[in-house]
Protein backbone atom coordinates (compact mmCIF):
# COMPACT_ATOMS: atom_id res chain seq x y z
CA UNK A 1 0.00 0.00 0.00
CA UNK A 2 2.85 2.31 0.57
CA UNK A 3 3.69 1.97 -3.03
CA UNK A 4 0.18 2.82 -4.17
CA UNK A 5 0.18 5.82 -1.88
CA UNK A 6 3.47 6.97 -3.40
CA UNK A 7 2.08 6.79 -6.92
CA UNK A 8 -1.01 8.63 -5.88
CA UNK A 9 1.12 11.24 -4.20
CA UNK A 10 3.27 11.62 -7.35
CA UNK A 11 0.17 11.94 -9.50
CA UNK A 12 -1.21 14.56 -7.15
CA UNK A 13 2.08 16.48 -7.28
CA UNK A 14 2.07 16.27 -11.09
CA UNK A 15 -1.48 17.57 -11.22
CA UNK A 16 -0.58 20.37 -8.81
CA UNK A 17 2.49 21.32 -10.89
CA UNK A 18 0.42 21.31 -14.10
CA UNK A 19 -2.26 23.48 -12.45
CA UNK A 20 0.45 25.83 -11.17
CA UNK A 21 1.90 26.26 -14.68
CA UNK A 22 -1.54 26.89 -16.13
CA UNK A 23 -2.19 29.51 -13.45
CA UNK A 24 1.17 31.17 -14.13
CA UNK A 25 0.44 31.23 -17.87
CA UNK A 26 -3.00 32.72 -17.23
CA UNK A 27 -1.48 35.39 -14.94
CA UNK A 28 1.15 36.12 -17.60
CA UNK A 29 -1.54 36.65 -20.25
CA UNK A 30 -3.54 38.87 -17.91
CA UNK A 31 -0.42 40.93 -17.04
CA UNK A 32 0.49 41.32 -20.71
CA UNK A 33 -3.03 42.46 -21.61
CA UNK A 34 -3.10 44.91 -18.70
CA UNK A 35 0.23 46.37 -19.89
CA UNK A 36 -1.10 46.68 -23.46
CA UNK A 37 -4.25 48.36 -22.20
CA UNK A 38 -2.20 50.77 -20.08
CA UNK A 39 0.05 51.65 -23.06
CA UNK A 40 -3.01 52.22 -25.23
CA UNK A 41 -4.54 54.50 -22.62
CA UNK A 42 -1.30 56.51 -22.34
CA UNK A 43 -1.15 56.90 -26.13
CA UNK A 44 -4.85 57.79 -26.27
CA UNK A 45 -4.39 60.42 -23.55
CA UNK A 46 -1.42 61.98 -25.36
CA UNK A 47 -3.29 62.06 -28.67
CA UNK A 48 -6.45 63.55 -27.20
CA UNK A 49 -4.47 66.18 -25.27
CA UNK A 50 -2.71 67.17 -28.49
CA UNK A 51 -5.95 67.37 -30.45
CA UNK A 52 -7.70 69.30 -27.68
CA UNK A 53 -4.80 71.77 -27.54
CA UNK A 54 -5.04 72.28 -31.30
CA UNK A 55 -8.81 72.77 -31.13
CA UNK A 56 -8.37 75.16 -28.21
CA UNK A 57 -5.95 77.29 -30.26
CA UNK A 58 -8.40 77.37 -33.17
CA UNK A 59 -11.24 78.30 -30.81
CA UNK A 60 -9.15 81.12 -29.30
CA UNK A 61 -8.43 82.43 -32.80
CA UNK A 62 -12.12 82.31 -33.73
CA UNK A 63 -13.07 84.06 -30.49
CA UNK A 64 -10.57 86.86 -31.20
CA UNK A 65 -11.94 87.23 -34.74
CA UNK A 66 -15.49 87.32 -33.40
CA UNK A 67 -14.55 90.02 -30.89
CA UNK A 68 -12.93 92.03 -33.68
CA UNK A 69 -16.01 91.68 -35.89
CA UNK A 70 -18.28 92.68 -33.00
CA UNK A 71 -16.20 95.83 -32.49
CA UNK A 72 -16.32 96.58 -36.22
CA UNK A 73 -20.09 96.08 -36.35
CA UNK A 74 -20.50 98.25 -33.27
CA UNK A 75 -18.37 100.97 -34.86
CA UNK A 76 -20.27 100.70 -38.15
CA UNK A 77 -23.60 100.93 -36.32
CA UNK A 78 -22.48 103.94 -34.31
CA UNK A 79 -20.87 105.79 -37.26
CA UNK A 80 -22.28 104.54 -40.57
CA UNK A 81 -20.87 107.57 -42.40
CA UNK A 82 -17.35 106.20 -41.89
CA UNK A 83 -18.18 103.26 -44.14
CA UNK A 84 -19.93 105.06 -47.01
CA UNK A 85 -17.94 105.95 -50.11
CA UNK A 86 -18.76 107.65 -53.36
CA UNK A 87 -16.58 105.32 -55.39
CA UNK A 88 -18.10 103.70 -58.45
CA UNK A 89 -17.23 100.31 -59.83
CA UNK A 90 -17.60 100.06 -63.59
CA UNK A 91 -17.00 97.02 -65.73
CA UNK A 92 -17.01 97.71 -69.44
CA UNK A 93 -18.10 95.37 -72.20
CA UNK A 94 -15.16 93.50 -73.70
CA UNK A 95 -12.89 95.06 -71.13
CA UNK A 96 -10.20 93.26 -69.24
CA UNK A 97 -10.12 95.85 -66.48
CA UNK A 98 -12.34 97.08 -63.71
CA UNK A 99 -12.46 100.81 -63.02
CA UNK A 100 -12.64 101.83 -59.38
CA UNK A 101 -12.68 105.56 -58.78
CA UNK A 102 -10.91 106.25 -62.07
CA UNK A 103 -8.26 103.51 -61.65
CA UNK A 104 -8.11 100.40 -63.81
CA UNK A 105 -7.50 96.97 -62.21
CA UNK A 106 -7.03 93.81 -64.27
CA UNK A 107 -9.50 91.07 -63.54
CA UNK A 108 -9.53 87.36 -64.17
CA UNK A 109 -10.99 86.51 -67.64
CA UNK A 110 -13.51 84.06 -66.22
CA UNK A 111 -15.08 86.86 -64.20
CA UNK A 112 -15.54 88.96 -67.33
CA UNK A 113 -17.02 86.05 -69.29
CA UNK A 114 -19.82 85.88 -66.75
CA UNK A 115 -20.82 89.46 -67.55
CA UNK A 116 -23.37 89.85 -70.30
CA UNK A 117 -23.37 93.63 -70.45
CA UNK A 118 -21.48 96.57 -68.98
CA UNK A 119 -22.45 97.54 -65.48
CA UNK A 120 -21.89 100.36 -63.04
CA UNK A 121 -22.12 99.90 -59.30
CA UNK A 122 -22.09 102.91 -56.98
CA UNK A 123 -22.72 103.30 -53.28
Amino acid sequence: MARAGGITNAVNVGIAVQADWENREFISHISLNVRRLFEFLLQFEATTKSKLASLNEKLDTLERRLELLEVQVGTASANPSLFRTNACLSIGEGSDAVGIGGRKHLTHPSILLALEEPMLVCQ
